[in-house]
């Protein structure tokens, strides 16, 4: 190789050489420095809505030098309260909070925006002023608004009234005109008010007394004032009453309100346009058990409860009939042309007695029967239990080969009315295991007739002997001393004394002991003064008895008796007071009509008349009032 050569190739070589030195220098010197963090100004800012911000971010190196030129995101961590543009530009959209986030590289600075709400510069209430009566109400209305006067929406409002007795107002700005006079309704938002002048004007009212105490059956007076707009008392003014519900507390035109079952009722007073309302609490009837009481050891007596072994009082009642005869006095008279006496008359009369609660039915062999003896061989056989009870088995075995008694309730005996050596057919009441033998079955109730049969009617004496073997005593007098009379203690009021009297309804306090009456229908009268309504013993009405306790054995009873039914002959229709001693036996004057007089045996003119009262062991009962089917009647013991 030449020398010209190699100096050639030695200097291409340093050239090239100086060329990658001075590439190598540039590309190093020319590298950008990286982001090592990015600041947002504002760092935090408040905005009122509506309003905006512009952030700026600046990126920085790890020297803490200023980079520029470098691309920068926005962001906002809630876009639904305030949103960030390309360029930094905070909006406002909702009440809140937000991040907005700036984004270099990957690196991330921060601002924290609160977005406020406009505040509240004015409050305006509509209507500004409104004039009401007592008992009228108004909506008002608030509107907040901005320094501007634009409207304000969703801002909480707070309401209240100077003049509470005056005015009321809800949390929804409804105001109720309480009494006259003026108030003013403030309304308060955000703490700026705005207010309203109310002006009350006074009005006609009507106030109704308060009631307390009210149970079902009594009776209690309500009072209204009527009260003019001038404020003066105006007692001529005409009310009218009505109850919402009639069947629970009923209320007449003068504001007598009857307590019929447990409850709550609204009572409306009202005169002209003008009406006040007054809710009425009725409370549970008072407690009859007090008044239930206790019977005799006896098989027929009055009293609680009734013997078990005594004929049913409700329901179906099948009696089976037996006709017996005599070899001394032979029948002369058809089986039919008997039992036509009793029957229907029988059945009739213990339905209406019972309110259509007992049925009676009979079930009758329509033949004649011989008995072993003669007629007079029996005369003393119902003066004893026993001998009673072995004239009817006599009776019934004759019978039984052709009778059915196996659905036999009680067992009727119709002896030939002309023999008569037999006086008297009482009913034969049976406890225990002693009673009547038939068909394998032991009855305990029965009867037989005798002489009187025809002179009292069948179905007439029929219906007295049933009311022994249901347990009712008698209420005439079995052994009166003279001058006593055998009437003296209930004269001719019920069957179950004097028999053919003028007022043979059944008492009240007998139906209560037969079930007749339920609970519901007697009253059991507290202590103090009551008053009670009545309805008449024969008719529709619910509440028929009142019973006032005074002792544990004696009772006042008080009834309705009206001339109706089997009281048609009745001179002097009302208030039938009488005592019930349940420790008499039956003829011993277990009922006595009030006031007693021996003298008097009808005792027709005893019932009291409106207005008049009776007083006995410490009660004074006074009938106060009569309308329609109502009696009032006012108890103070």
């Amino acid at each position: 190789m030449t020398q010209w050569v190699r100096q050639t190739i030695a200097a291409a070589t340093l050239l090239l050489l100086a060329t990658a030195c001075e590439s190598a220098t540039s590309a190093t010197s020319t590298k950008p420095a990286a982001v090592a963090s990015v600041g947002v100004s504002p760092s935090s800012a408040s905005l009122m809505l509506g309003t905006t911000q512009q952030l700026t971010a600046t990126a920085r190196d790890a020297a803490g030098a200023a980079l520029t030129g470098r691309t920068v995101t926005w962001s906002s961590s809630a876009p639904t309260v305030a949103t960030v543009s390309t360029t930094g530009l905070v909006t406002t959209v909702a009440v809140g909070t937000a991040t907005i986030s700036a984004t270099a590289e990957g690196i991330a600075g921060t601002a924290a925006i609160t977005v406020t709400p406009v505040p509240v510069a004015s409050v305006g209430v509509s209507p500004a002023t409104a004039s009401l009566p007592v008992g009228a109400t108004q909506q008002v209305t608030a509107s907040a608004r901005d320094a501007a006067g634009a409207a304000l929406t969703g801002r909480a409002v707070t309401w209240s009234s100077s003049a509470s007795t005056v005015a009321t107002v809800s949390a929804t700005g409804i105001v109720t005109a309480v009494a006259a006079g003026s108030a003013t309704i403030t309304a308060t938002v955000e703490g700026i008010t705005g207010s309203a002048a109310i002006t009350v004007t006074p009005i006609a009212t009507i106030t109704i007394a308060p009631v307390s105490g009210l149970q079902a059956g009594l009776v209690t007076q309500l009072t209204a004032t009527f009260r003019a707009a001038s404020g003066s008392i105006d007692p001529t003014a005409p009310i009218t009453w009505r109850s919402s519900d009639s069947t629970r507390a009923a209320i007449d035109a003068s504001g007598t309100l009857v307590a019929r079952t447990p409850g709550t009722v609204t009572i409306t007073a009202q005169s002209g346009t003008t009406s006040s309302t007054l809710a009425v609490t009725v409370g549970a009837r008072p407690e009859p058990a007090s008044c239930k009481l206790p019977r005799l050891s006896g098989t027929v007596n009055a009293g609680f409860p009734r013997w078990t072994t005594r004929l049913k009082s409700v329901g179906t009642v099948r009696l089976t009939v037996v006709l017996v005869d005599f070899s001394d006095v032979p029948a002369t008279r058809t089986p039919e042309s008997m039992m036509a006496s009793v029957s229907p008359s029988a059945e009739d009369r213990l339905s209406a007695l019972s309110y259509g609660k007992m049925v009676v039915t009979f079930n009758t062999n329509l033949r004649w029967f011989r008995m072993s003896k003669r007629s007079t061989d029996y005369a003393d056989a119902n003066k004893t239990f026993e001998g009673q009870r072995q004239l009817i088995q006599e009776a019934v075995d004759l019978a039984a080969p052709t009778t059915d008694f196996s659905q036999t309730d009680a067992i009727v005996v119709l002896m030939n009315p002309d023999a008569d050596a037999i006086a008297v057919g009482p009913a034969f009441a049976a406890n225990g295991t002693t009673g009547i033998n038939v068909q394998g079955r032991l009855i305990h109730n029965a009867t037989n007739s005798a002489r009187s049969f025809f002179f009292w009617g069948g179905g007439n004496w029929l219906t007295h002997e049933l009311g022994h073997n249901m347990s009712l005593p008698d209420l005439y007098d079995l052994a009166p001393t003279p001058p006593k009379t055998l009437h003296m203690h209930m004269g001719e009021f019920s069957h179950m004394g004097r028999i053919d009297g003028r007022a043979q309804e059944w008492t009240g306090f007998e139906r209560w002991q037969l079930s007749w009456l339920d609970d519901a229908q007697v009253l059991c009268v507290p202590s103090g003064t009551t008053t009670a309504h009545l309805a008449p013993l024969v008719g529709t009405g619910s509440q028929k008895l009142l019973l006032i306790p005074v002792s544990s054995t004696k009772a006042i009873a008080v009834e309705s008796r009206r001339a109706r039914g089997y009281d048609a002959q009745l001179t002097q229709p009302g208030l039938l007071v009488y005592l019930v001693d349940t420790q008499i036996s039956t003829g011993g004057g277990t009922m006595r009509v009030l006031p007693e007089d021996d003298a008097d045996v009808s005792k027709l003119t005893r019932t009291l008349k409106p207005g008049g009262s009776i007083s006995h062991l410490g009660v004074t009962v006074t009938f106060v009032s009569s309308v329609g089917e109502q009696e009032l009647v006012r108890i103070q013991r």
